[in-house]
């Protein structure tokens, strides 16, 4: 088990594995029907050659999660898709129906290749903390499948290194992007995040982030460490704009590769509280850290009104403006080896340590 003592465990998993003893599989497992087309490619890229008939030919506002493989040598796949009651298409030509909820279910395919894999029914949670790493494109994920959390979604999910716009876009209920795309290297340790910035940099996984990911996820309030160790470099204008309710950031972009901090990225976060290691070992960062210049008003010594002025509110000030932000109690480390801000002198020893 691997756990970071200033967020949440990586391997949270509330529940244990239910029973799979109540299902029914179609075809064989190990290998393709000789009548249908396979899913394999030898340069593992394009569109699959395969693709599901029937109730899995489409995909649109549905219960349905679509995701590519890709496997370098026969193996097996264990999904990364929770509390899972339906059908899936593995995209060799055969299907597995669950009558009875399943975390992570696999199937083994006998040929390397690219596969399609198609999951239509019910599932509470996305979760590749205990599924395997072959993910190299998420195509699809159904309003209508009931998921409320993506905390580990995409862990450590390697070869995952870009994302589809409007992805998320009908992920309306999902309240936790936590460790959505953490990635670490298999020996990280407790303090790997708590010593020296020049530690081991981490594996790779995302590389970009679509403009407008979370617009459509407004009830989300925990992003920590969602981005950390990615190889991204830029974070798109307006991230977190519609989560009005955000308040954990902790360890967001720890340890990438970012660049610069959009000004206004926390502007319509007012509840933020917790904010240790978010940009911590980014030592690539250049630019200011985030601020926001609002129009407050100026009274005289009597309280009468004067006239309006422009204030300017920084994150370390919060609490100063409590009548528009809460205070960030919890920011230890935030800013550690950041030092090519160009506020690096103004930034309080204790965002910085």
């Amino acid at each position: 088990m691997i756990t970071f003592s200033f967020f949440k465990s990586l391997a949270v998993v509330t529940a244990m594995f239910l029973s799979v003893s109540a299902y029914a599989e179609s075809g064989n497992t190990n290998t393709v029907d000789d009548n249908k087309k396979k899913t394999v490619y030898a340069e593992f890229g394009g569109e699959p050659t395969y693709k599901p008939a029937g109730v899995f030919a489409a995909f649109a506002k549905d219960n349905k999660y679509v995701v590519d493989i890709k496997f370098d040598q026969a193996g097996t796949f264990r999904h990364n898709i929770n509390q899972f009651i339906g059908v899936i298409d593995w995209g060799d030509g055969t299907q597995t129906t669950y009558v009875q909820r399943v975390n992570n279910p696999s199937h083994d395919y006998a040929e390397p290749g690219r596969y399609r894999v198609i999951a239509k029914g019910k599932a509470t949670q996305l979760d590749s903390n205990y599924g395997s790493k072959v993910i190299v494109d998420v195509l699809h994920i159904g309003g209508d499948m009931g998921i409320t959390t993506m905390a580990n979604a995409f862990i450590n999910q390697k070869n995952l290194t870009f994302l589809r716009e409007g992805i998320f876009d009908e992920l309306k209920d999902v309240a936790d992007f936590h460790n959505a795309f953490l990635m670490f290297d298999d020996d990280l340790t407790e303090t790997a995040c708590q010593g020296e910035v020049s530690v081991k940099k981490y594996a790779k996984g995302l590389r970009t982030i679509p403009e407008g990911l979370f617009d459509k996820c407004e009830k989300a309030h925990d992003f920590s460490a969602c981005f950390m160790g990615c190889d991204i470099k830029e974070i798109p204008e307006g991230l977190f704009e519609k989560q009005t309710q955000l308040r954990n950031v902790a360890a967001t972009f720890c340890n990438t590769e970012i660049r610069n901090i959009p000004l206004g990225l926390f502007d319509n976060n007012q509840l933020i509280e917790n904010m240790r290691y978010t940009f911590w070992g980014c030592k690539d960062l250049k630019g200011q850290t985030p601020f926001l210049v609002y129009k407050g008003s100026l009274y005289d010594s009597k309280g009468k009104f004067k006239c309006w002025i422009l204030r300017k509110v920084d994150l370390f000030n919060r609490g100063e403006h409590s009548e528009y932000y809460k205070e960030i109690k919890e920011h230890a480390h935030c800013f550690t080896g950041c030092t090519g801000l160009e506020d690096w002198d103004k930034i309080p020893e204790d965002w910085k340590n």
